[in-house]
């Protein structure tokens, strides 16, 4: 039960003219706070949401880099770590060292269907795990590969229950909380049937 509740605030929540909704009458309407929590608020101080919250440092490096990839993939994806090739080759050329976060992070913003998605799909749909691991020993960064509907490896394995692939991705660092283009998590699809 709450207590001590402002009358003031409280009729004022109710009146229908302080709503802003999309239309009039709607039951779809944008939140906001009543004038006597304004003096509350204006003490806020918002908080930094870059994977840890209990985090005592912060990493500008890796946030600068993020943001200038963000920024500009064009950029990232013609540095030499990543280059895109003619052939038929992967266009994600990169030795067998781990990904650092801005590469991670440049690979995630850009979702589309390409040769490389494709094969990944394949892979995980076939249960092969020995070919998974392999293609990701020579090529870490095909973990982190997002199709156009912004779905990856780890929703793949998910949906097709795939647990050892699971563990794999994991250990190449993808997690399994991103969303994909429908705002779903590859968690999300263990609920789905098959």
């Amino acid at each position: 039960k709450l207590l001590n509740i402002d009358e003031e605030s409280k009729f004022w929540t109710a009146d229908s003219k302080n709503r802003i909704c999309d239309v009039p009458g709607s039951w779809f309407c944008k939140g906001q706070y009543p004038p006597a929590l304004t003096k509350v608020l204006l003490q806020k101080q918002d908080f930094s949401q870059l994977e840890d919250f209990n985090r005592k440092h912060v990493d500008l490096e890796y946030q600068e880099q993020y943001f200038e990839n963000l920024n500009n993939p064009k950029k990232f994806l013609a540095s030499p770590k990543l280059t895109e090739r003619q052939d038929s080759e992967s266009r994600y050329e990169m030795s067998n060292k781990n990904p650092t976060k801005a590469e991670i992070a440049a690979v995630n913003i850009i979702w589309s269907d390409t040769e490389e998605t494709t094969l990944m799909w394949k892979i995980i749909t076939s249960g092969d795990v020995q070919d998974l691991e392999r293609s990701l020993q020579e090529n870490p960064i095909l973990a982190h590969l997002r199709s156009s509907d912004g779905r990856g490896p780890m929703f793949w394995a998910f949906e097709k229950r795939r647990q050892e692939m699971v563990k794999v991705l994991m250990k190449y660092g993808v997690s399994h909380s991103e969303r994909d283009a429908d705002g779903r998590t590859p968690v999300d699809f263990l609920d789905k049937e098959i």
